[in-house]
């Protein structure tokens, strides 16, 4: 899977939302804190995690 930013045309506001998004379900939302703890124990970066969570909250 190719990861990326979300929006390539450089809408910086939205990127910055869409990362402080993430950034907080992987600090306060119990089923994304335990997403991550998952695939960090399958090998996993954190990083992946975020890229694959930022394309989920995008959808």
């Amino acid at each position: 899977m190719l990861l990326h930013r979300i929006n390539h045309g450089g809408h910086r506001q939205l990127n910055a939302a869409i990362y402080r998004t993430v950034i907080v379900r992987m600090q306060f939302h119990q089923p994304t804190i335990d997403y991550v703890a998952r695939r960090t124990t399958e090998g996993k970066t954190k990083r992946t995690c975020q890229a694959f969570t930022t394309v989920f909250v995008n959808c």
